[in-house]
């Protein structure tokens, strides 16, 4: 026969421990949430209480005053035509929001139009933009190939100004773009720019101050983005460098063993 565990482990009379509890709850707790609660129910009956029968009354009275009353066919008419009204004026909000970011799209592309018409008249000029400076030698002139790019030829800091002016457009309406059209579209092409046209980073750091504030914020930005993409091309460049060496070294120890 196996002996009882209560016995064996010692341990307590469940009855004993509910009751010792119960008892230190009543004597110990009890009196203080008592003295709480009361706290809390004389300061909602001294100050939110009165505060929120007299707004119930206003309302009350408001209501009383200009709502209430006989419904007629007309005030029935009358309270539909206004909750048509405001649709029909919600949904014409709407379609004017759509036509404002479609307006402001079309600005901005007829503004990059009028750019790509420069660059077609020019296109010695567009090795300086979508290449860096030193690509550009390979299809301009000789003579413009060998200019320092902190001597800027007049055409290339004429496009410099127009392209920063394009960017600018579009961070001043950015706000009234559709959708992703800045985060995806047009803050891409200004940063492919900065990284592209060693020209173009040159000629806005001494002029910022030709440009909105917003504009230097972006810019600062941007360029931000951009020096961590070629932190991160370099890092990847000296890993590939090292792996080079590496494997160049271990072809010169295989050839010596």
């Amino acid at each position: 026969m196996l002996p009882d565990l209560t016995s064996v482990l010692e341990l307590p009379d469940l009855t004993s421990v509910l009751d010792n509890t119960a008892s230190w709850w009543s004597q110990n707790v009890q009196p203080v949430l008592t003295i709480v609660l009361d706290n809390i129910a004389s300061w909602w009956s001294q100050n939110v209480q009165p505060v929120l029968t007299s707004v119930w009354d206003s309302i009350a009275s408001w209501w009383r005053q200009n709502v209430q009353g006989p419904m007629t066919i007309a005030a029935v008419i009358q309270m539909g035509a206004a909750v048509i009204g405001f649709l029909v004026l919600m949904y014409q909000v709407l379609k004017l929001r759509n036509n404002l970011e479609g307006a402001t799209q079309d600005r901005l592309y007829a503004h990059y139009t009028e750019i790509c018409k420069l660059f077609m008249q020019n296109p010695g000029l567009r090795p300086y933009f979508y290449g860096r400076s030193e690509d550009a030698g390979k299809t301009v002139t000789r003579e413009r190939a060998q200019e320092s790019n902190d001597n800027l030829t007049p055409k290339i800091a004429f496009m410099c100004e127009a392209i920063l002016g394009l960017v600018e457009h579009a961070v001043l309406q950015k706000k009234n773009l559709p959708g992703d059209a800045w985060r995806n579209c047009w803050r891409p092409y200004a940063i492919e720019r900065l990284e592209q046209s060693e020209a173009l980073e040159k000629f806005f750091k001494p002029n910022a101050h030709w440009y909105s504030n917003r504009m230097r914020k972006a810019m600062k930005s941007m360029k931000c983005d951009l020096d961590r993409k070629r932190a991160r091309a370099a890092r990847k460049r000296a890993r590939a460098a090292r792996m080079r060496h590496f494997r160049t070294w271990v072809r010169a120890v295989a050839r010596s063993a």
